[in-house]
């Protein structure tokens, strides 16, 4: 005589085992709560999740140049430097008027302070930019700061964009 539940009829298995035996069904039930409430405790929670974006924005103002200028003067120039580096995926830029922006995408898993650094080195070596151009500002980008830059112009007061704006 074999003790063998399947020769009597009976089904086998992990759920025919927590049907007839509820005592370990509520244990288990119980493990995988309590599993949960002790894991709820290391979850970090916030409301603006730190998401790295690897990318580092260069802005360089040319109060009254118009686009093509900035394009011309500016934009070209800090592209053809910071294009060649090490840890560069993607360069995008805007020249707007009076205004450049060029946007580094860096590689995955980047050291971002070297890259800022190597960014910095490069712009700098640029000896060519226009007098009147001011010195290009460096920033990390994170998700705390703007996504979209909106710029308005026109032949109204600066006070008046704002409030259009």
């Amino acid at each position: 005589m074999n003790g063998d539940a399947a020769h009597h009829g009976e089904p086998a298995g992990p759920i025919a085992f927590m049907a007839s035996n509820p005592v370990a069904a509520n244990l288990l039930m119980l493990g995988i709560l309590a599993a949960g409430i002790v894991s709820l405790t290391g979850l970090e929670r916030e409301a603006w999740p730190t998401v790295p974006f690897n990318m580092i924005e260069v802005n360089m103002a040319y109060p009254g140049a118009a686009p093509d200028e900035v394009e011309e003067l500016i934009v070209a120039k800090i592209e053809e430097e910071v294009r060649g580096l090490e840890d560069v995926k993607s360069v995008k830029s805007v020249a707007a008027p009076g205004i450049a922006s060029v946007r580094v995408e860096l590689k995955t898993d980047t050291d971002i302070s070297r890259a800022m650094d190597d960014i910095k080195a490069a712009v700098g070596r640029i000896q060519s930019f226009p007098g009147a151009a001011e010195r290009p500002d460096f920033r990390e980008m994170s998700n705390r700061q703007s996504m979209i830059r909106l710029i308005v112009y026109g032949d109204i007061s600066e006070r008046a964009l704002k409030e259009l704006a």
